[in-house]
């Protein structure tokens, strides 16, 4: 029973993958450029901390800070932090459409498999009964 549940499961995701990945070349890069931003948000991500923790280490140590330094590494926090949240801004502009996309065709797919059931089909269920 497993087994043909688990081959059911991969039908779907096969199935669903088809709408996310489909032939036309400028949705696939659209996915493409998209998976980049994602990674750069995701190593700008990792990165903030480090940088955080920067600052402070330059804050404890009164007697080699500077002005600029201090000025410098906030400035870098900062600009990374903005960066960051540019990416992943980026990665939802470029994925908004090619999700909508698919929604679109997999709805229409169903509105289509609805539509050509027979009249018996839809007068036998009894939708809303408990």
């Amino acid at each position: 029973m497993s087994e043909q549940l688990g081959m059911n499961h991969a039908k779907i995701i096969l199935f669903i993958l088809r709408y996310l990945w489909p032939a036309d070349l400028k949705i696939r890069w659209r996915l493409v450029f998209a998976g980049v931003t994602m990674a750069g948000a995701i190593a700008l991500d990792v990165s903030v901390p480090v940088f955080f923790k920067g600052i402070v280490n330059t804050l404890s140590h009164k007697e080699n800070l500077t002005m600029w330094a201090f000025i410098i590494a906030l400035s870098a926090y900062a600009c990374i932090w903005t960066f960051s949240q540019a990416f992943l801004q980026l990665r939802e502009i470029l994925l908004y459409r090619v999700f909508q996309r698919s929604v679109r065709m997999l709805s229409l797919k169903v509105f289509d498999h609805l539509h050509a059931q027979s009249l018996r089909f839809h007068l036998n269920r009894k939708t809303g009964a408990i």
